[in-house]
């Protein structure tokens, strides 16, 4: 486990250190707000990235909180190495060794999406790292991608080679709109910093997904849910479901 000295620009006046967890695999960590306040970690979804909390952080600046925001390996910033354990139980297992690398434990996670699924099996494995959990539309998913996509991967790989990539940053877009409630936020700013870990090289990150579709994780995550007693709340649209230890 090393601390790689490399400072990167990611919007909004933060910098991010990329934390190597083993080697080729390189996390961005974005640490932002005052040092000496209670840590909150956040982490995104699968196309998700650092820049999607700009508006979350200041208000957790604002009472006193600390921010650290891990993008999962293959996620925003972070590195995408292709022959590498994908499935969400070994993800997991990165966002601990950094919290680990950070001297951080007994803290607040609030994860989105697929970031959601993996901080779920960090509850299990990892109990001590956590004092509680806000799922952002995440549940106890079993696999990172559905094999079912697995032709249009393969297509989307095509056509970049092709040199189809603002064709694909369309279909991107396109897709953040409809999963929104509210597509607003989704301008042609926003659409190029969410995509550029993927855009830097589209075809990696087409390999790295079609592998996903690949993995199978070690343990099923739904009938160990029970042994969660952290307070987790999830957030699902318009709707708010809370569990209390």
């Amino acid at each position: 486990m090393k601390m790689i000295l490399l400072l990167m620009a990611m919007g909004g006046g933060s910098t991010a250190t990329m934390v190597e967890v083993a080697p080729t695999e390189e996390l961005t960590v974005c640490s932002e707000g005052p040092q000496d306040g209670d840590p909150v970690v956040l982490i995104p979804g699968l196309s998700g990235c650092a820049y999607g909390f700009r508006n979350l952080t200041p208000l957790l600046h604002e009472q006193g909180l600390r921010t650290i925001i891990i993008e999962p390996l293959a996620v925003g910033e972070s590195s995408r190495p292709g022959d590498v354990d994908y499935t969400m139980t070994a993800q997991a297992a990165r966002l601990g060794a950094v919290l680990d690398s950070l001297g951080i434990e007994n803290v607040v996670v609030v994860a989105q999406g697929i970031g959601g699924a993996m901080v779920f099996r960090l509850a299990v494995e990892r109990p001590e790292l956590l004092a509680g959990f806000v799922s952002v539309e995440a549940g106890s998913a079993e696999a990172a991608i559905s094999p079912n996509i697995r032709n249009t991967l393969k297509l989307a790989k095509v056509v970049a080679k092709m040199g189809g990539k603002s064709l694909l940053k369309n279909r991107y877009a396109e897709n953040l709109k409809k999963s929104s409630g509210d597509a607003s936020w989704v301008d042609r700013r926003t659409v190029g910093r969410y995509f550029r870990g993927t855009g830097r090289d589209i075809s990696a990150a087409m390999d790295v997904m079609m592998a996903m579709t690949r993995q199978t994780e070690p343990w099923a995550m739904t009938p160990r849910l029970p042994e969660i007693r952290i307070p987790v709340i999830v957030l699902l649209g318009g709707l708010l479901l809370t569990k209390r230890s």
